[in-house]
């Protein structure tokens, strides 16, 4: 019996060293991988509602930062000291959030600084405009903020999401549920849960590329523009402000190759190949199309302030052109990188909003 014992003893001491190994290792490539999307799962986890959110009650670090979330997953000051009379309320995505910035250098909490109100930063990486209707439907009952800052954009212009790689866009994708795997809907608080999820979805992608065949941008102009529409009069109902701000980018240098032809065909050949079941090749074709990418973002960010100009102009919306602010001589220094800005580039956007509310009042 105790030899049994000593064996059952043995096995489970060794078992219990490679949980631990398997657990570091998978922190170590979520950490350090390249793919920002990968190093985000970090932080993330799948919600039924909202599709993803950052995890509850983080206390960690990201992106060399510390991240502290409550309850919710919103983002806390070191503090950890959350006021329940929250004067100014953020909804954005990971630009807002704060992405390689600390909390303290953000705008929502440098705002709330500098004209003493209490911010709650409401913003979720990764979330379209409708991700955000979803969160002010959520959050909106239980708070009477001042202002309401709103800032999607980049991932409204995007094809793709977290934790799921449906070919539909936003408004079809959240009406049926959001998609997820089995093990992404457990929400175990573990890194070697996150990188089976990456690792599953990895393999479904090489034998099956069916959902290379169609694609979609997550939510088109018109799609935002009615969800942007019934917040901002719902807040207004509320007497509550909303403050637009528009999407900064950084195209660091441009692609000779890039033309809007070339990457609509590279894109046209990729569904061709997934069509008939040429996986491999398929992935090569959108590996390409990813490297044109950011110079079809930066055409497609500037259409898009375009509309938001348009639109904050009709509807006499107080709008930010965070692009022009931080997209200049000096944007290197106003970018963490392409789609965030930095922690100057967020007070530049603070520095404004400020601005804005004291000409107000």
């Amino acid at each position: 019996m105790k030899e049994k014992l000593k064996t059952i003893s043995f096995y489970t001491i060794q078992l219990f060293i490679c949980a631990i190994i398997l657990e570091l290792t998978c922190n170590l490539f979520l950490q350090h991988s390249t793919n920002p999307l990968y190093r985000a799962r970090k932080i993330l986890q799948y919600d039924f509602d909202l599709g993803w959110m950052q995890k509850p009650n983080l206390k960690t670090t990201f992106e060399k930062q510390p991240v502290l979330t409550n309850d919710n997953g919103f983002r806390l000051p070191k503090n950890n000291n959350q006021s329940t009379d929250v004067q100014i309320l953020t909804l954005g995505p990971s630009s807002a959030f704060g992405w390689g910035v600390a909390n303290e250098d953000t705008y929502t909490s440098i705002i709330g600084e500098k004209l003493k109100l209490n911010p709650l930063n409401a913003s979720g990486i990764g979330h379209s405009i409708l991700q955000g209707q979803k969160m002010w439907q959520k959050v909106s009952p239980l708070l009477h903020p001042q202002y309401a800052v709103i800032a999607y954009g980049v991932n409204d212009l995007d094809k793709f999401r977290f934790f799921d790689s449906e070919p539909v866009n936003d408004l079809t994708f959240f009406s049926q549920g959001p998609y997820g795997l089995a093990i992404d809907k457990m929400q175990l608080p573990t890194d070697f849960a996150s990188s089976l999820s990456l690792v599953l979805r990895q393999i479904e992608h090489s034998i099956n590329c069916e959902k290379l065949v169609n694609s979609a941008q997550r939510v088109e102009w018109k799609d935002y523009e009615n969800a942007l529409t019934a917040m901002t009069n719902e807040m207004k109902e509320k007497n509550i402000t909303p403050i637009i701000i528009n999407t900064p980018f950084l195209l660091k240098h441009k692609n000779s190759l890039f033309s809007k032809t070339l990457i609509e065909n590279t894109y046209l050949e990729m569904k061709n190949l997934a069509r008939n079941k040429k996986c491999k090749e398929a992935q090569e074709k959108l590996k390409f199309a990813k490297t044109l990418e950011p110079d079809n973002i930066n055409i497609s960010v500037i259409e898009f302030n375009g509309f938001l100009k348009k639109f904050c102009e009709e509807k006499k919306l107080k709008c930010i052109d965070s692009w022009s602010l931080l997209v200049n001589s000096s944007a290197t220094n106003n970018f963490y990188d392409p789609v965030h800005p930095s922690a100057k580039g967020h007070k530049l956007i603070a520095d404004e909003i400020v601005k804005l509310i004291q000409q107000k009042n």
